[in-house]
């Protein structure tokens, strides 16, 4: 996954480069994981532990660790969307996301991850927050 993203970068600054149309392109901090994806990985793991060793249950770990691979990179796509609004320097992004990397991929980091790709899946995390306004109670996009 990691690989064909990387690809998927390069190509699209190559066509950008020479001045191509990339505007078809999904963005990294767009990657959501849906609910029915950790519903179905929720169940692979259940079904997995009931058959013990068989063929079946190798391939059910197999799917629950591609889904938790998935959960993962969502959760790091909502820390980019987060960044996204707070850092416009691409440069700047890319050093942060090194150190993070860093970071994250030692202790507790993958966990939180995947936590917060969870918790996106079922919550809506990048909408944009709504603000009271007290003079006419009518909410207002920030």
């Amino acid at each position: 996954l990691m690989w064909a993203y990387f690809l998927l970068m390069l190509s699209k600054g190559l066509l950008a480069l020479f001045k191509r149309d990339v505007s078809g392109f999904m963005r990294f901090c767009d990657f959501r994981m849906s609910r029915a994806g950790i519903f179905m990985g929720i169940v692979a793991y259940i079904l997995s532990s009931f058959m013990d060793g068989s063929r079946v249950s190798l391939a059910f770990e197999n799917l629950c660790a591609i889904i938790i691979f998935a959960t993962f990179v969502c959760g790091f796509s909502l820390v980019d969307f987060k960044l996204r609004s707070r850092v416009r320097l691409s440069v700047v992004r890319f050093l942060i996301y090194v150190v993070l990397g860093t970071f994250l991929m030692m202790g507790i980091g993958p966990v939180v991850l995947v936590i917060i790709g969870v918790i996106d899946a079922f919550g809506d995390l990048r909408k944009p927050k709504k603000k009271i306004n007290n003079d006419n109670n009518d909410n207002i996009d920030e």
